[in-house]
């Protein structure tokens, strides 16, 4: 099976899945690689807090941190990033830099063990790649019974201190509350990418200025 190597972001390693079962799965090592600008460097803390959710996948061989080389490098889905002008999310940007078919992004990804159900639905927004015209006042009074999961500086930021919330100490815990729920709203996040994984109900506070987790399905929506 082949090794592959990723630089993240978090949420950009998640999206690189389909791609990594569509070449028969295998070994994924993950670590910072100069001159490639991630928002976050692949931090060996990011690393820990992404390997469990990994680890859980039945394709994943062995998750690995560090930077020696490797079959396939999946950060050349970065050429592909001029979202406006091709109109791809980030799965399938990666599907096309290995020149596989598009359709592998249509089909759940992720499996989680262990459906931890805290809510019905669950809500994440991170403090960028926002949407000012989104609606969350009306996603609150239409869900009542929402929980918010996310860090802490994320539910602080989202100004509703009475809203449940819950921090899970990992993105396999994450994904764990996710696939527990009937519906995830949020925005553009690692959380979202295991939203989609799962091929959840979604709707997504989507951003105009980088719409490049834009799914056509049936069950994901992009408004209240």
């Amino acid at each position: 099976m082949p090794r592959f190597h990723h630089s993240g972001d978090l949420g950009d390693v998640i999206y690189s899945l389909p791609t990594v079962r569509a070449l028969g799965g295998g070994h994924i090592q993950l670590g910072p690689k100069p001159g490639i600008g991630t928002r976050v460097p692949m931090t060996a803390q990011r690393f820990m807090a992404l390997k469990p959710l990994l680890e859980a996948q039945s394709y994943i061989t062995g998750v690995s941190y560090g930077t020696q080389p490797v079959d396939v490098d999946l950060d050349t889905f970065r050429l592909y990033r001029d979202w406006k002008t091709h109109g791809l999310n980030i799965a399938v940007a990666h599907l096309v830099a290995n020149e596989l078919p598009q359709s592998r992004a249509d089909m759940a990804w992720l499996t989680v063990p262990d459906k931890r159900q805290v809510a019905s639905v669950i809500i994440n927004r991170t403090t960028r790649w926002q949407n000012f015209r989104f609606d969350w006042n009306a996603v609150l009074a239409k869900h009542p019974a929402a929980v918010f999961i996310g860090q802490e500086p994320e539910f602080n930021s989202f100004g509703h201190p009475h809203l449940p919330h819950v921090f899970p100490d990992s993105l396999l815990e994450a994904a764990r509350i996710i696939a527990g729920a009937d519906l995830f709203i949020g925005n553009q996040s690692p959380l979202y990418a295991i939203a989609e994984g799962l091929k959840m109900d979604t709707v997504l506070e989507f951003c105009p200025e980088m719409p490049n987790c834009m799914f056509h399905r049936p069950n994901a929506r992009y408004s209240v």
